[in-house]
């Protein structure tokens, strides 16, 4: 399921959508740890 479709499901709310470069980001700080 897409983060538009949990967004109109009520799953998740629109803030806490993570764009492709957060996740990145996060990626990447977990791997410097």
């Amino acid at each position: 399921m897409t983060a538009p479709a949990q967004v109109e499901k009520g799953l998740i709310r629109q803030e806490e959508v993570i764009l492709p470069e957060e996740l990145v980001i996060k990626k990447d700080n977990k791997g410097r740890n």
